[in-house]
């Protein structure tokens, strides 16, 4: 299944145009935040004097279990697509923060994903208890924001362009399940 992402929440347009439709329920009003689960684990593996990452898939394994301290890239399930004018960043969800694990995560710029790059997140156990990672671990929200409708000015105020508000909500970036190949 292919999510589509659409940015910006509702913007001062979206509420206006709210306001003023009788159908608020279309979908061009949809949400603009998503979540990620677990796909793969990647940790550190120490041969003698070497250090390399080593995978653990966890859709075909299973449960990962993160030791006190440990850190490890974690590479979501799903598959994210940015079209031109979309960028992206990464929230941790409330289960992290619960169980103590610290998100490493960073944005996303436009025209992400069209090369099929894999997305990683750090993740870092800062507890003295061990835990499970497991496909079902929501380990990011991705918001997405469409840039492509503003301009900022000489004086550095942020416009709206009214004109553009239809082609804003054209262009939806995707995510789809199954991650990198």
């Amino acid at each position: 299944m292919i999510k589509r992402l659409r940015g910006n929440g509702p913007n001062n347009i979206r509420i206006e145009a709210l306001d003023n439709d009788d159908n608020p329920e279309d979908e061009k009003y949809g949400a603009s935040t998503y979540t990620l689960f677990a796909g793969k684990v990647l940790f550190q593996a120490v041969l003698g004097n070497y250090v390399s990452w080593e995978e653990h898939d966890l859709r075909s394994v299973g449960p990962y279990t993160l030791q006190p301290k440990e850190y490890i890239k974690v590479v979501p399930s799903e598959r994210i697509i940015l079209p031109h004018g979309i960028v992206a960043r990464f929230d941790s969800p409330s289960n992290l923060i619960d169980t103590g694990l610290a998100l490493i995560a960073g944005k996303l710029d436009p025209h992400y994903g069209e090369k099929e790059e894999t997305l990683y997140f750090g993740l870092q156990n800062i507890t003295g208890i061990s835990c499970e990672i497991t496909k079902q671990t929501r380990i990011a929200h991705v918001t997405c924001f469409d840039m492509r409708g503003i301009i900022v000015e000489d004086n550095l105020e942020i416009v709206w362009l009214k004109h553009h508000i239809k082609e804003l909500l054209r262009a939806k970036p995707l995510i789809q399940p199954g991650g990198p190949k």
